[in-house]
């Protein structure tokens, strides 16, 4: 089941039993992907619309949505490598994964000992993810990475979509 999060600050925490949890622009935003997508007769306007109070919309998909997803705390997208938290306690911090997803972007990580990467994996917290740009790892400057905050982003992002979706 996705749903809205209750708190931007949700977002990254354990809060929920199995569901995925959403800001509610970018719920909004995924509806109007799926009504397109699926050419359902629903007007924009009225999906505007849920955005401002408690009402539902319902949608059979025939065939269903597959949803496949992952959890994944090692990911290098965008030529960067994003460490997140492991808010479910999976132990899903190994050196292991974070030397195979190092790998996979072209990084030597025999440079790399495993002091270095337990630094890196040190930096996240709840809170934070840690961010490194690939090529600063491949050269050895784990300095250069930053820690950022999870929801602040997010907020921003949503804010952006909200105002957008108004106008």
């Amino acid at each position: 089941m996705i749903r809205e999060a209750a708190r931007a600050d949700d977002i990254g925490h354990a809060v929920s039993h199995g569901c995925i949890l959403m800001l509610g622009a970018d719920l909004l935003d995924l509806a109007e992907k799926l009504v397109a997508a699926r050419n359902l007769s629903v007007a924009k306007s009225r999906i505007a619309r849920l955005g401002y109070g408690q009402e539902r919309l319902a949608a059979r998909l025939d065939p269903p949505v597959l949803v496949d997803v992952n959890y994944d705390l090692q990911v290098v997208e965008d030529r960067a490598l994003r460490l997140y938290p492991d808010v479910y306690d999976r132990g899903a911090f190994a050196l292991d994964s974070l030397r195979a997803e190092l790998q996979s972007a072209g990084v030597a990580t025999s440079r790399l000992g495993d002091q270095s990467l337990r630094r890196m994996l040190d930096q996240v917290s709840v809170g934070t993810q840690f961010v490194i740009n690939v090529a600063d790892v491949r050269r050895g400057r784990l300095g250069r990475g930053r820690k950022l905050p999870l929801i602040e982003d997010l907020r921003e992002i949503s804010l952006a979509r909200g105002a957008a979706s108004r106008e």
